[in-house]
């Protein structure tokens, strides 16, 4: 019996039947009575005003594209992500892999793995994923060039736009074209001034 995961929405606990031995020692322990084992699924209706359709992304791993999986310092959007959570490994706070310095370069690299035989699509998330962590970035660094690399991008919602035009004006590089490799020179890791690479899909 625990939370599924950290700030879950409805923040409850919940049971896990892949694990429960079903020993139903948590019906006797609970004060409350609120573990209920003979509920069955059912289907109910509702009256409601929005429908919002969340079908969810996978990740794209680009093991072998732009030294990912080779460079310390390049990390996908979702270990981006995970740092920048506040109940994450680091609190939060951003540093980069190699040596723990500060990022005085951060890139995003954007489109990884779109636009092929296999993925003609554009995903419908990474702009402004991407715009939203460079600025999160920009506030913990403001000293650091922010750059996003880019074949497209993608504002079709309401304020999406605005967004993107804030970024700008706040400081973050847009580059439309293709990243065509990354190169490491094994002394950089060393240096003050290095980059920490971003991968987005």
């Amino acid at each position: 019996i625990d939370i599924p995961f950290d700030q879950a929405v409805p923040f409850l606990y919940d049971i896990d039947r892949n694990a429960c031995v079903e020993c139903f020692s948590c019906v006797d322990a609970c004060e409350l009575d609120a573990i209920d084992f003979s509920q069955e699924p059912k289907e109910v209706n509702i009256e409601v005003g929005t429908i919002i359709i969340a079908t969810g992304w996978d990740i794209h791993e680009p093991f072998g594209e732009y030294g990912y999986g080779e460079f310390e310092n390049v990390i996908t959007q979702v270990q981006l992500e995970r740092i920048l959570a506040p109940n994450g490994p680091l609190e939060g706070h951003v540093h980069r892999i190699s040596d723990n310095k500060k990022p005085k370069e951060i890139v995003f690299i954007q489109c990884v793995g779109s636009r092929e035989t296999e993925r003609t699509y554009c995903s419908g998330v990474c702009c402004m994923l991407a715009l939203k962590n460079g600025r999160l970035l920009l506030e913990e660094f403001p000293d650091a060039n922010i750059t996003i690399c880019y074949i497209d991008i993608r504002t079709p919602e309401k304020g999406f736009e605005e967004y993107y035009e804030r970024a700008k004006d706040a400081g973050i590089r847009m580059i439309r074209g293709k990243v065509g490799e990354i190169s490491e020179d094994p002394e950089t890791k060393k240096r003050e001034n290095s980059c920490l690479f971003i991968f987005n899909r």
